[in-house]
């Protein structure tokens, strides 16, 4: 038994190789270092919520989200299928281990060990390396791409749902306006103070507001449910939903050539591609290099015979490239690593005229709301202080003075949608830089008590 634990030493060498760690496989540690270079600062202002119905904050929200909800789950499953693949590739075949007996008559036998181990993935251990290193780097930067995405997404959500319910409220105000006017206007038409016209005029009025706020609680409804989804919580549990807030987005975007810069920098889809491109590259050489050497097998024998001394030998099965010479995998390669090179020239292309656009965009939200605030809003109200004074002195009736309240809540419905649309502005311009939300420290939110 004794002469055959000569192959102990190469089986366990064998063995050691092909389970060591692969090399270039990163943790989730380095992806949430990637996200957390990409993140909002923290906010300086805190929008006003009761004492008595406690919420939870847009952040605390947000990072429960990021750590328990499905679409989260299913980013990170994505990234251990592909961590999985990842090592899996760097993996040495196993070896193979052979036995034959022969008997004869007279009591001959004749045994045969055999062990065979690939030699391709012992040769190119550092071609096998760097490609790991590579296609773990990429999968890395896709997987942290991913959670700003939906990082992004649960903010413009948040926006979404706490303009709806703005814009309800401030428009339940614009209903009430309109259905006293056309209670009012009823009582003069029964009194003959007011003709029939008037009367409809008002009672019309007074349903396209009733029409336009059912229109807002449906609203409401969608941005909720689009919300809770993206949270991770059912419809049912209201407590999940964040403060009912909106940020107010008022710093200049800086120049048009260094948010272009910085998305260059920042861009983990880009980054990843270049990483595919590198990787493609690398294997183009390669193929180009070695396409003719398709298969070899290291291989080690043992005989022993009844009566006849033991044979030991060695040595090398090499594939003959005489009907498959490699041609068609130097081409695929090369077709492979240009049309990586082509998606990448045209994802920069992208990048450059999507950051153009979003800044455009924020420069056009930043200037209606200013608008909005500095002047249409205080036209309403000014307007509003004039008619009330002109109604005490009876020059104008009542319906005036109502038509001018009722406008003054539709400023400030359009105000808060105004803002909303700032704020998605600035995220999705943070966005096509690479980030999950503006590198803007907030001052100030919208909520509640800001309305009239």
């Amino acid at each position: 038994m004794n002469q055959h634990m000569g192959w102990a030493p190469a089986l366990l060498a064998l063995a050691i190789t092909g389970c060591a760690a692969p090399p270039g496989v990163r943790h989730e540690a380095d992806i949430q270092a990637l996200v957390a270079e990409r993140q909002a600062p923290a906010s300086t202002g805190a929008a006003s919520t009761p004492a008595a119905a406690p919420t939870p904050s847009i952040e605390s929200a947000l990072r429960d989200a990021l750590a328990t909800s499905p679409a989260a789950r299913a980013i990170w499953a994505r990234y251990g299928i592909t961590e999985a693949e990842v090592r899996e590739s760097l993996r040495l075949q196993n070896p193979s281990l052979g036995f034959l007996r022969l008997s004869a008559d007279g009591g001959i036998r004749e045994t045969t060990y055999s062990l065979s181990q690939p030699l391709l993935d012992l040769l190119f251990t550092g071609y096998r390396r760097r490609q790991g290193e590579l296609a773990a780097q990429q999968a890395m930067q896709r997987c942290a791409a991913e959670l700003l995405g939906l990082e992004a997404d649960i903010r413009i959500a948040f926006i979404g749902h706490a303009a709806a319910v703005l814009a309800q409220r401030a428009g339940q105000r614009e209903r009430e306006a309109a259905e006293l006017s056309a209670q009012l206007a009823a009582r003069f038409h029964a009194a003959g103070n007011i003709s029939e016209l008037q009367l409809r005029r008002e009672q019309a009025a007074a349903s396209e507001a009733a029409l336009l706020a059912l229109q807002r609680d449906v609203d409401v409804a969608q941005e909720r449910g689009h919300l809770l989804s993206l949270l991770g919580h059912s419809g049912s549990d209201s407590s999940a939903l964040p403060e009912i807030a909106v940020p107010l987005f008022d710093a200049e975007p800086a120049s048009l050539a260094e948010l272009q810069q910085r998305a260059a920098v920042q861009r983990l889809d880009l980054a990843a591609l270049r990483a595919e491109r590198d990787l493609r590259a690398t294997q183009a050489r390669h193929t180009r290099r070695w396409s003719w050497f398709r298969g070899a097998t290291l291989e080690a024998e043992r005989e022993t015979a009844t009566g006849e001394s033991a044979r030991t030998g060695g040595g090398v099965a090499l594939e003959l490239p005489l009907f498959d010479s490699g041609a068609n995998r130097r081409r695929g390669a090369a077709a492979r690593l240009q049309l990586r090179e082509a998606q990448l020239q045209g994802l920069t292309t992208h990048i450059t005229n999507e950051v153009e656009a979003r800044r455009a965009e924020v420069q056009a939200r930043r200037e209606a709301v200013s608008m909005h605030a500095s002047t249409l809003i205080e036209q309403r109200e000014r307007i509003v202080l004039l008619t009330q004074q002109r109604a005490d002195f009876m020059l104008v009736g009542s319906f005036e003075l109502i038509a001018a309240r009722q406008q003054q809540f539709a400023a400030w419905r359009t105000w808060i949608e105004s803002v909303a649309q700032l704020a998605r502005a600035q995220i999705r311009l943070a966005q096509a830089m690479g980030r999950a939300a503006p590198d803007i420290t907030i001052t100030e939110m919208l909520d509640l008590e800001d309305l009239p």
